[in-house]
C-alpha cells in the first residue's frame, strides 16, 4: 500500500488514483519511445522526415501497446516489451539456396517451430505459430 501526496482539491481520491496511474503508464510510453524504439536521437535535417519517424515511432507503441493489451487480457501474460522481444527472438526464418545437377537451383525458406513460451504469444494473439510455413522455388536453367 502507498500514499499519494498533492494539493490537487478539485478531484476525488479515485479520480486521482486514476490520473497518477495513467501518468506512470504515458512515462513508461515514453521511455520505450527512447529506448525500445529508437525514437532518439533524430538525426534528420527536413522537417517532414523527422515527422516521418515521429510518426512510425508512434505507430509503433501503438502496435505494441495492442500487443501487450492483447496478451495481458488472452493470456494473462504481464511481460515487459523487451522480454517479449527477447522470448520471439529465438524463432527464426531460415533461406537456403540448393544447386542442382541440372543447374537449377532451388530457394527454400522455413520458419523454426516455436517454442512453449513462443506458442502461447501467438495463441493469446490468435496468429499461427508458423504463419509464414515453408515455400520452396525452383528456378530452372537458362536454355
Amino acid at each position: 500500500m502507498y500514499g499519494l501526496r498533492t494539493n490537487v482539491t478539485q478531484h476525488k481520491e479515485d479520480e486521482l488514483r486514476h490520473l497518477y496511474v495513467m501518468l506512470t503508464d504515458v512515462e513508461a510510453a515514453f521511455r520505450s519511445f527512447k529506448s525500445e524504439l529508437g525514437l532518439r536521437p533524430v538525426r534528420h535535417h527536413k522537417e517532414e522526415r523527422t515527422q516521418g519517424h515521429l510518426f512510425i515511432t508512434v505507430l509503433a507503441h501503438q502496435m505494441v501497446h495492442l500487443i501487450r493489451g492483447r496478451l495481458r487480457q488472452n493470456a494473462q501474460l504481464r511481460h515487459a516489451w523487451t522480454t517479449i522481444r527477447n522470448l520471439m527472438r529465438s524463432q527464426v526464418r531460415t533461406a537456403r539456396v540448393l544447386k542442382c545437377k541440372d543447374g537449377s537451383v532451388v530457394h527454400s525458406r522455413l520458419t523454426d517451430k516455436p517454442e512453449r513460451a513462443q506458442a502461447s504469444i501467438y495463441r493469446a494473439l490468435n496468429l499461427k505459430p508458423c504463419l509464414l510455413g515453408i515455400k520452396n522455388t525452383i528456378i530452372s536453367p537458362p536454355r
